[in-house]
């Protein structure tokens, strides 16, 4: 009898043991991929599996699950996919509440009984997944990744980090100088299951219009690194798909940056906002400007009400508001500033920052007038002309501060002084074979509207913009021509390293010898891009780099269509249309390419596929143009896509 007694004791045991394990609580897991949803419960019975998600996310923004989204055994492959849900249906956009958090249930067939482990997958790619989700109820030590031993994996590593720049030292003589800048890193707690193993820096000369691309490498244990060339101190950006990390780095030093998945995660969830890191550290001689300039955080123009102010806000009072919050702002850092023991170099940052955000809305809002104006011919407000004294506020700049040049939003303000509005009057219509005569004369007109009409003495900022403008100029004219005109237009420059790129410029349109197509560099790169253009060896090739989420990309292929339809099933030439996941989005792309005749040659990579080529061609804006020869090798990597019907005429003159 007691045996017996015994016997039932522990089959009772065994059937609440095995009822126990059919709900999971907080769930163990090895890695995920999204800052949204975490899986809070399991429970597994006969008829099914119910997998419980607690969402969180910026309140008011939607969110939404997919029928296609599926539970995989990472052991056998073997797919589940829903049955069911709770909270909402598939496909429907779900707002969130004002909390920002909800709960749903997710159902799914009954999962194999031997199964340890699974991974929720929301795509392929790994994004918005959770990996090793845990079906048991024992807790496993995590292998957490460290530093240690990580800087051995690079020469001198050590060396380079042991220093750091003197405070109280300013920009010397030596503030323009070519040199490679050492990227390195390590994010804590990176998986090779996160999506992506690429980050890319969009470095560009602001002296000349080039861009320099460079993808950065993210190894397995999580280091990174990239090797990229500059030639002046200069802030700018990491982009890890989402998420970007601002670093400050000059010109020959390495720069150490330790990053956490944590931070990742968290920058996924907030995408309303660039994301602040918490658990950002930096290494090596600038890492104490790096530290300041994320610690101090400085007033910069919002461009959420921008549009708004457009057209309810005349000039007179968009300016006025501008310069009583750029003082506001510089009030507010000097208050910070006495508060935080701060660089010398760091300090300067700081303010141009201030400068060049709030000068610039001035030049975006005088820019993007014409634009709304021609949308709406009822608006007063856009009607109004600008004030003679609109773009005094030049004045209070110190033209020639090298300093402006180091923050990243330089680059798009020595855009829009390039092309700011009284500038306009030094263009005037020419014939073809005048060209050469009216850009000559182009900067001396300029010259004398900032004198005259603006009070002011030209320096370094007109000087930039004048070698930027040979990008184009010398696109146009004659190597004798182009002798001249860059002769003319370094007489008045100052800055010796400014006139040397000038003369680079010149150089690099005219090289020379007759321009030679040149063979692509062995690597990853190339390797992916062979893929695509080698099947039409023998013809030429014109490849598009292009997204759906680029207006001026749509209306080009819209107007290309005439030349495709004349070289379609043509022996001598093919179109090539590469873009990548994160610019044309799967939905918006098939849509387009169905209502739009491309061809057949289309790619749609990954982005970081799609990284790899930006850093092969060197572009980061799009679209971009590049021409192959019969060979496969480089006639033009910026080929003009404007004027492609004259340009391929010449390539292909029998064609009809």
């Amino acid at each position: 009898m007691k045996k017996q007694a015994t016997i039932l004791f522990l089959l009772l045991g065994i059937s609440y043991t095995t009822f126990a394990q059919r709900i999971i609580k907080n769930p163990e897991y090895e890695f995920k991929s999204t800052g949204i949803n975490t899986i809070t419960q399991i429970e597994r019975n006969k008829e099914n599996t119910r997998i419980q998600i607690h969402s969180e996310f910026i309140p008011h923004w939607w969110i939404t699950f997919d029928s296609t989204s599926y539970i995989k055994d990472p052991d056998s492959g073997k797919k589940y996919f829903p049955i069911g849900i709770e909270g909402t249906t598939f496909g429907k956009q779900t707002f969130m509440p004002d909390s920002g958090d909800s709960i749903f249930t997710l159902i799914f067939p009954p999962l194999d009984k031997k199964m340890k482990k699974f991974d929720y997958m929301e795509s392929d790619t790994g994004e918005g997944s959770i990996f090793g989700v845990s079906l048991e109820k024992k807790k496993k030590q995590k292998n957490k990744q460290t530093e240690e031993g990580i800087y051995g994996t690079w020469k001198d590593m050590e060396n380079y980090l042991a220093t750091e720049a003197d405070p109280s030292v300013n920009y010397g003589s030596d503030f323009f100088r070519k040199d490679t800048a050492h990227l390195r890193g390590f994010l804590k707690g990176y998986d090779s299951r996160a999506g992506f193993n690429t980050g890319i820096i969009y470095i560009n000369n602001v002296m000349t219009r080039e861009d320099y691309p460079t993808v950065v490498q993210i190894h397995p244990d999580g280091r990174f690194e990239a090797d990229f060339p500059l030639n002046q101190p200069w802030e700018g950006y990491i982009f890890f798909k989402r998420t970007t990390v601002p670093f400050y780095i000059e010109p020959g030093e390495t720069l150490f940056i330790s990053l956490d998945w944590e931070d990742f995660l968290m920058a996924d969830r907030y995408r309303d906002r660039r994301y602040e890191f918490k658990n950002i550290v930096y290494k090596g001689t600038s890492a104490r400007i790096n530290a300041e300039l994320c610690r101090i955080k400085v007033n910069t123009f919002s461009y959420r009400d921008f549009e708004n102010q457009l057209k309810t806000l005349s000039p007179a009072d968009f300016k006025q508001q501008q310069l009583e919050a750029l003082q506001e702002a510089n009030d507010s850092l000097a208050l910070k500033l006495k508060q935080n023991s701060t660089s010398i170099k760091g300090q300067q940052i700081l303010k141009n920052k201030i400068l060049l955000s709030f000068y610039g809305a001035l030049f975006d809002y005088a820019m993007m007038r014409t634009h709304y104006a021609a949308r709406d011919s009822t608006n007063e407000i856009l009607k109004q002309p600008l004030p003679d004294d609109y773009y005094d506020f030049l004045t209070q700049i110190n033209s020639n501060d090298k300093n402006l040049m180091i923050p990243n939003s330089f680059s798009s303000f020595i855009n829009r002084y390039e092309f700011m509005g009284p500038f306009n009057k030094a263009n005037m219509p020419f014939k073809p074979e005048d060209r050469f005569e009216v850009l000559s004369k182009e900067w001396i007109r300029k010259d004398s509207i900032l004198r005259n009409d603006l009070q002011i003495t030209p320096g370094l900022l007109f000087d930039i913009a004048k070698v930027r403008s040979l990008d184009y100029a010398l696109s146009s004219i004659t190597p004798k021509e182009g002798t001249l005109l860059v002769g003319q237009l370094t007489s008045s420059i100052a800055e010796p390293f400014l006139k040397e790129e000038a003369m680079r410029m010149y150089a690099k349109k005219f090289p020379e010898g007759e321009k030679q197509a040149y063979k692509l560099p062995e690597g990853k790169a190339t390797d992916i891009f062979r893929k695509m253009v080698n099947p039409h060896k023998g013809k030429f090739v014109l490849v598009d780099f292009w997204a759906t989420t680029c207006g001026p990309c749509i209306y080009s292929i819209k107007e290309m269509q005439p030349l495709r339809d004349k070289y379609k099933g043509s022996p001598d030439l093919a179109f090539v249309y590469i873009t990548d996941t994160g610019g044309s989005p799967e939905s918006s792309y098939n849509k387009f390419i169905s209502e739009n005749d491309m061809g057949d040659n289309l790619f749609r990579l990954s982005e970081d596929e799609y990284n790899y080529l930006r850093q092969l061609f060197r572009f980061n804006g799009i679209p971009r143009y590049v021409m192959l020869n019969r060979d496969g090798d480089v006639i033009d990597d910026d080929f003009p896509g404007h004027s492609a019907k004259t340009e391929l005429q010449k390539l292909l003159p029998d064609s009809k």
